[in-house]
């Protein structure tokens, strides 16, 4: 139907879940992912990675709300003639079927939280505490099920439809056996993990320096995240990536006399505790609660989304398809998972060994990066496994409207929203020093239409950021993840692009 999102190994799209003999139909977000970029670029790891943990979350007996919900995951092997034992989903399907994997989620129309810093610049004091609340409670339910998100970042906060946040992307993300209790990971070497990989504003100081790291870096890059979301900049920030990770490594956390309009005493011991260099002395899940920062917060408001967001998205609510909050730039492609530069297959070196299981990929020049293969030693699909139904669905189609089924949708809704037009009242951001908006026993949304952006102030030129898709936009100025390459070194970080430099597809 449309696309919300492009990245180098694939793209988002919003796709129809039609029901046989139905009178409504379902809206999702389909994330379509490139099986040659993933083999060819040594991401099978991280892509199989993602599909587990999204798996994993989904199966919990109680979902966390603040999790993105994956509702099917599938591929079409290429392998002739299929293997019996493989499900239906994928045994069937067209030649362009079996160059892609497909991940179809819950569809969240609100944009992502880089939008907002992007548009506002900077966050008041309640509507940043009510994000960091819900972050808390989603961030510490993924290291309950034994994940490091590993990539927490504006650009991965969806906003759903009645203003709460929407946690997405687990490319990077990496999962243990079993499930932890919090507490620092330090103690047990098998949850400690050495891979290089996120985006450079957030890498906590022990990814920098390529010691063994746990839980503790998602709380890192959540007090800087929260720091951004106060301050419209990051607390290390600089235009140079060297120069930021010796201040991440090396110099002191300041605020600003700016700084003291948003933040109070406790929210400076909050991200005080967060950023310390130390993982061992990090403020963690439980600490970060308890903390007087979160005083007047009640737990168990937020974890049933009792609290009325200060902000809730220009969304019409009689049209499931409403795409406002995206960017025109993805709108306006082609709504197709096939791209015009998609080889035929995914590369199969059948002499290939592969290496270790991290990635081995590079910067640029420093050698050619040895594919991945497509078939493992036993002669199996290495996507084998790959698909997957939630227990509550029936095995139905996932399929792209035509333009004719399309206009068809689309009028409906139009006639089912006939008698509404009511224009919406503009929100206004809460100011500093206003309370919390107080627990109600049933969440009221409002439907309301943000005014004209403000003039881009130098920070907001300086940062380009993406919108409302778990694929980063390949354009100049988005911050990309950083995957597989080797902790940056003296002599290495000069040659790390800034983050304005295009991310290498």
């Amino acid at each position: 139907m449309r696309v919300l999102g492009k990245g180098c190994a694939g793209k988002v799209l919003m796709v129809r879940y039609r029901r046989p003999a139905a009178a409504s139909s379902q809206v999702y977000a389909m994330k379509s992912i490139k099986k040659n970029h993933v083999l060819s670029h040594r991401e099978l790891q991280h892509t199989l990675t993602e599909q587990s943990v999204l798996r994993r979350v989904a199966d919990e007996p109680e979902s966390n709300p603040f999790i993105v919900r994956l509702w099917w995951s599938f591929h079409v092997s290429r392998l002739p003639p299929p293997p019996p034992h493989l499900p239906e989903t994928e045994r069937m399907g067209t030649e362009q079927d079996k160059d892609h994997l497909f991940l179809v989620m819950d569809f969240h129309p609100g944009g992502d939280l880089a939008t907002q810093l992007a548009r506002w610049g900077r966050l008041g004091r309640d509507r940043a505490r009510f994000y960091a609340a819900e972050i808390t409670e989603g961030v510490a339910s993924l290291h309950r099920s034994g994940v490091i998100y590993r990539d927490l970042k504006p650009e991965n906060i969806l906003i759903a439809f009645d203003g709460h946040i929407v946690l997405t992307d687990f490319g990077l993300s990496k999962q243990f056996q079993r499930a932890v209790q919090d507490q620092a990971g330090g103690e047990d070497e098998d949850e400690r993990t050495l891979t290089f990989c996120g985006t450079a504003e957030y890498l906590a100081p022990e990814v920098l320096l390529g010691e063994p790291y746990s839980y503790e870096v998602d709380w890192w890059s959540f007090g800087t995240m929260l720091y951004e979301m106060l301050t419209g900049l990051t607390p290390f920030w600089s235009e140079d990536h060297a120069t930021m990770y010796r201040r991440v490594l090396h110099e002191e956390l300041v605020f600003s006399e700016d700084s003291n309009r948003v933040m109070d005493h406790d929210t400076k011991t909050l991200l005080r505790g967060l950023l310390q260099r130390n993982p061992a002395v990090r403020m963690t899940g439980e600490r970060i609660k308890k903390h007087p920062y979160f005083g007047m917060i009640d737990w168990d408001h937020v974890q049933h989304k009792r609290y009325i967001p200060p902000y809730v998205p220009a969304v019409n609510p009689n049209d499931a398809t409403d795409t406002q909050n995206f960017d025109e730039t993805f709108l306006a492609m082609e709504p197709t998972y096939v791209q015009d530069d998609d080889p035929p297959g995914p590369a199969r070196p059948s002499e290939s060994k592969d290496k270790a299981e991290q990635d081995e990929e590079g910067e640029e020049g420093e050698g050619k990066v040895v594919p991945q293969r497509a078939v493992d030693e036993n002669g199996l699909d290495v996507f084998d496994g790959y698909s997957y139904l939630a227990p509550s669905h029936a095995r139905d189609s996932v399929i792209l409207e035509d333009e004719e089924d399309e206009a068809s949708a689309d009028a409906g809704d139009a006639a089912g929203s006939a008698d509404g037009g009511q224009t919406p009242s503009e929100p206004v951001s809460p100011q500093p020093g206003s309370p919390l908006p107080a627990p109600a026993a049933q969440p009221t949304t409002v439907l309301v239409v943000p005014g004209p952006p403000p003039t881009p102030t130098p920070t907001q030129l300086r940062r380009t950021r993406t919108t409302g898709t778990s694929l980063r936009r390949p354009s100049t100025g988005s911050r990309t993840s950083t995957a597989g390459s080797s902790p940056p070194t003296p002599s290495s970080r000069q040659s790390l692009p800034s983050p304005s430099f295009p991310p290498r597809c």
